[in-house]
């Protein structure tokens, strides 16, 4: 089972980072980890194969890799 994903798309939404990949995998998570940081997710509604997490940094995390974790 991959829990790994490209990150296709991201953007600030106040305090939250969205990022955008081509497909959710199919497994329970509730945290992902980026360039080697583990971020909660809070919960998203209807942002299609988007995640969001706290965020307050200026980094971009467009064509990184995405593990989603339980």
């Amino acid at each position: 089972m991959d829990n790994k994903r490209k990150i296709i798309d991201d953007f600030q939404v106040f305090e939250y980072r969205v990022i955008r990949v081509e497909s959710i995998p199919d497994i329970i998570f509730n945290k992902v980890k980026i360039k080697g940081q583990i971020y909660e997710l809070v919960p998203t509604y209807d942002i299609e194969n988007c995640v969001a997490f706290e965020y307050d940094g200026d980094d971009t995390f467009q064509n990184c890799e995405v593990e989603f974790i339980r």
